[in-house]
């Protein structure tokens, strides 16, 4: 049985691909606007109250697929796009809207958002306690309402 060698030629040949050019502007706009739709994915699920696997669920991917979008691991296609969108009930314009000012704080805009959620339940659940954490909050603020 005679036995076949890769040729040194074809492993010394450049490879099939160009690579990507990093840092240019297209690509840098496409960063941008991926940042900003695992950001404003991750806002929303958070401000509806659904954890990683009933989002994961309502969208028919797996809860680790919902994690991969808002850590940018895994791009998020259009069509998948547009069923996040439907289930969250937002336009798909919603995840391109102000990308300038989505840029800044991040993580704190997330921050307010969970405790916005919270202070919703309360509301729900307790609204005479509500009404003092209110007062408490606006106290705190300096703002008179």
């Amino acid at each position: 049985m005679k036995k076949y060698r890769a040729s040194a030629k074809r492993t010394a040949s450049r490879p099939r691909w160009p690579k990507r050019i990093e840092g240019t502007p297209m690509q840098l706009r496409e960063d941008e606007t991926n940042r900003l739709i695992a950001s404003r994915l991750r806002e929303l699920r958070i401000l509806e109250g659904l954890s990683l696997v009933k989002m994961g669920e309502a969208i028919g991917v797996s809860y680790q697929e919902v994690q991969k979008y808002e850590k940018q691991q895994n791009a998020i296609y259009s069509a998948r796009l547009k069923t996040i969108a439907q289930t969250l009930g937002v336009p798909i314009s919603y995840f391109f809207d102000g990308q300038d000012a989505t840029a800044r704080g991040g993580e704190l805009r997330i921050d307010i958002l969970r405790l916005a959620g919270k202070l919703l339940r309360i509301e729900e659940h307790n609204p005479g306690g509500f009404r003092k954490l209110r007062g408490l909050i606006n106290a705190l603020a300096k703002d008179e309402e």
